[in-house]
Protein backbone atom coordinates (compact mmCIF):
# COMPACT_ATOMS: atom_id res chain seq x y z
CA UNK A 1 0.00 0.00 0.00
CA UNK A 2 2.94 2.18 0.49
CA UNK A 3 2.51 3.11 3.62
CA UNK A 4 6.44 2.31 4.40
CA UNK A 5 7.13 5.71 2.48
CA UNK A 6 6.40 8.93 3.55
CA UNK A 7 6.05 12.02 0.89
CA UNK A 8 4.53 15.11 3.13
CA UNK A 9 7.66 16.96 3.91
CA UNK A 10 5.60 19.23 7.00
CA UNK A 11 4.59 17.67 10.29
CA UNK A 12 1.08 18.71 10.21
CA UNK A 13 0.68 17.06 6.04
CA UNK A 14 3.06 13.77 7.84
CA UNK A 15 0.23 13.28 10.42
CA UNK A 16 -2.80 13.42 7.91
CA UNK A 17 -0.92 11.12 5.97
CA UNK A 18 -0.70 8.64 8.59
CA UNK A 19 -4.04 9.13 9.63
CA UNK A 20 -4.84 8.44 5.96
CA UNK A 21 -3.26 5.26 5.64
CA UNK A 22 -4.49 4.30 8.97
CA UNK A 23 -7.99 4.99 7.94
CA UNK A 24 -7.46 3.04 4.34
CA UNK A 25 -5.80 0.17 6.00
CA UNK A 26 -8.45 -0.33 8.70
CA UNK A 27 -10.92 0.06 5.93
CA UNK A 28 -9.57 -2.57 3.39
CA UNK A 29 -9.52 -4.84 6.75
CA UNK A 30 -13.10 -4.30 7.64
CA UNK A 31 -14.29 -4.95 3.86
CA UNK A 32 -11.70 -8.59 3.99
CA UNK A 33 -13.32 -9.52 7.45
CA UNK A 34 -16.85 -8.31 5.83
CA UNK A 35 -16.46 -10.74 2.78
CA UNK A 36 -15.40 -13.47 4.90
CA UNK A 37 -18.13 -14.02 6.87
CA UNK A 38 -20.84 -13.19 3.92
CA UNK A 39 -18.34 -16.29 2.25
CA UNK A 40 -18.71 -17.88 5.50
CA UNK A 41 -15.11 -18.47 5.37
CA UNK A 42 -12.50 -17.99 8.38
CA UNK A 43 -10.64 -15.19 8.81
CA UNK A 44 -7.77 -16.34 9.96
CA UNK A 45 -7.54 -19.68 9.03
CA UNK A 46 -4.97 -22.33 10.31
CA UNK A 47 -1.76 -22.97 8.28
CA UNK A 48 0.14 -26.11 8.84
CA UNK A 49 4.24 -26.08 7.81
CA UNK A 50 3.74 -23.08 7.01
CA UNK A 51 7.12 -20.68 6.69
CA UNK A 52 7.88 -17.11 6.62
CA UNK A 53 11.27 -16.41 5.60
CA UNK A 54 12.81 -12.80 6.07
CA UNK A 55 13.64 -10.60 3.19
CA UNK A 56 13.72 -7.38 2.58
CA UNK A 57 11.58 -6.82 -0.97
CA UNK A 58 12.59 -3.18 -1.42
CA UNK A 59 15.70 -3.35 -3.14
CA UNK A 60 18.56 -0.41 -3.61
CA UNK A 61 18.44 1.84 -6.52
CA UNK A 62 21.55 2.36 -8.54
CA UNK A 63 22.16 6.29 -7.82
CA UNK A 64 25.02 7.52 -5.80
CA UNK A 65 23.91 8.68 -3.07
CA UNK A 66 24.32 12.40 -2.28
CA UNK A 67 27.14 13.10 0.33
CA UNK A 68 27.45 16.39 -1.01
CA UNK A 69 26.01 19.96 -1.87
CA UNK A 70 24.32 19.34 -5.50
CA UNK A 71 26.85 22.55 -6.63
CA UNK A 72 29.81 20.48 -5.63
CA UNK A 73 28.30 16.92 -5.70
CA UNK A 74 30.20 15.61 -8.80
CA UNK A 75 28.68 11.85 -10.24
CA UNK A 76 31.27 9.13 -10.31
CA UNK A 77 31.31 6.36 -13.42
CA UNK A 78 29.69 3.37 -11.71
CA UNK A 79 30.28 0.51 -13.98
CA UNK A 80 28.91 1.85 -17.07
CA UNK A 81 25.08 2.59 -14.88
CA UNK A 82 25.04 6.19 -15.72
CA UNK A 83 24.99 8.02 -19.08
CA UNK A 84 27.91 9.80 -20.31
CA UNK A 85 26.34 12.98 -20.81
CA UNK A 86 25.09 13.27 -17.11
CA UNK A 87 28.85 13.29 -15.84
Amino acid sequence: MGIDILRCKTPDMVRKEIVMHMIAYNYMRYLMIESAQKAGAPVVPERLDRNKPSAVKRRPKSYQLLTAPRHEMRMTKHRGRYNASAT
